[in-house]
């Protein structure tokens, strides 16, 4: 006898063990049962590095409307009025959140549209807006914002963005 022939007889032995074990023996139920456990715990594991992943760009999206707020923060208290543009994804038109030294507007970037004032930044961040869009929770929806900073004439007054 070679050796492929006794590896050969060796495996259908196997074969043949495998066979009789799963049809005269609850074989099937406990691998269904296993492999039904692996599948929960994979669901488990899964829905926990969801929960991971969405608070870690939680996260990252405060870290950017805060490095956001420290700049409009140092150019309001340097004297100019800061208008940055929001763009959002799925939405058609833009907006406007204008920042003076005393308060913060915002508004659709629309003729004539309602101007809806904060007196800090953070109560901005964490309100529900115009089109029911709040800060705190649609941030990551943002595709683009634009900043411009100005001097505003003398005799017009200014807001915080503390």
């Amino acid at each position: 006898m070679t050796v492929f022939s006794i590896i050969l007889y060796i495996f259908i032995a196997l074969f043949i063990l495998f066979f009789l074990l799963v049809r005269y023996t609850s074989f099937t139920e406990y691998l269904q049962n296993f492999l039904t456990g692996s599948i929960d715990k994979l669901d488990a594991k899964i829905e926990e590095l969801d929960n991971q992943i969405a608070q870690i760009e939680a996260e990252e999206c405060r870290s950017e409307y805060l490095k956001l707020k420290r700049y409009i923060g140092k150019k309001v208290h340097k004297g100019f009025v800061v208008t940055v543009e929001f763009s959002f994804e799925h939405r058609e038109c833009s907006y406007i959140l204008t920042c003076y030294k005393n308060f913060v507007s915002f508004r659709r970037k629309i003729e004539n549209d309602i101007e809806v004032k904060f007196l800090k930044m953070d109560d901005f961040y964490s309100a529900e807006q115009v089109d029911s869009i709040c800060f705190e929770r649609d941030w990551k929806k943002l595709k683009e914002w634009e900043i411009d900073c100005k001097k505003p004439p003398k005799n017009q007054s200014q807001v915080s963005a503390s």
